[in-house]
């Protein structure tokens, strides 16, 4: 059997990713569950609150001796997979997803001397050594960066003098 940690992805019951995350680290679970702050509107308030940057997904740190234990918990729906095996994340793509997520508040960008397809590296600030493709550019001001494990995208804004082709 397979012991070594690996990360990956779990699908949740929607609105319940803090109360799944935290039963999963009561069981010594590793995770990681990317939050944004947003302000939401009551009808007698508002609020700035954290919400799940992806609805319903979790990250966790595991290996086949403890897949049971995560899907036995509450609120656990199954494991993301990809061609019928559970989907493993590289630590790097988790690393650098933490790195992106410390300050997701419009850092600039411009792309006018980039293209789609095209592979950066994020060379000064706080996202040095982050590397992505530019799959979509939005405007003069904004490069789409893709994270191939989730098959998701972020949109990120970074000065160009930051930003190196590799």
């Amino acid at each position: 059997m397979d012991k070594e940690l690996k990360w990956y992805v779990v699908y949740t019951k929607s609105r319940s990713e803090k109360k799944i995350n935290e039963r999963l680290e009561k069981i010594g679970i590793e995770t990681y569950l990317p939050l944004i702050k947003t302000l939401r509107q009551w009808s007698d308030r508002k609020k700035k609150v954290e919400i799940p940057l992806i609805n319903s997904y979790i990250f966790v740190k595991a290996n086949k001796l403890n897949y049971t234990s995560i899907l036995n918990t509450e609120g656990v729906i199954h494991f993301i997979k990809f061609e019928n095996k559970h989907a493993s994340i590289p630590d790097n793509q988790i690393d650098n997803f933490k790195i992106l997520m410390r300050d997701s508040n419009n850092i600039t960008v411009s792309n006018n001397e980039f293209i789609k397809g095209e592979k950066i590296k994020i060379e000064f600030g706080k996202f040095k050594g982050y590397n992505g493709e530019i799959k979509e550019l939005k405007g003069k001001r904004r490069l789409i960066v893709y994270i191939q494990a989730l098959n998701t995208s972020f949109s990120l804004e970074i000065s160009v003098e930051n930003v190196s082709k590799v």
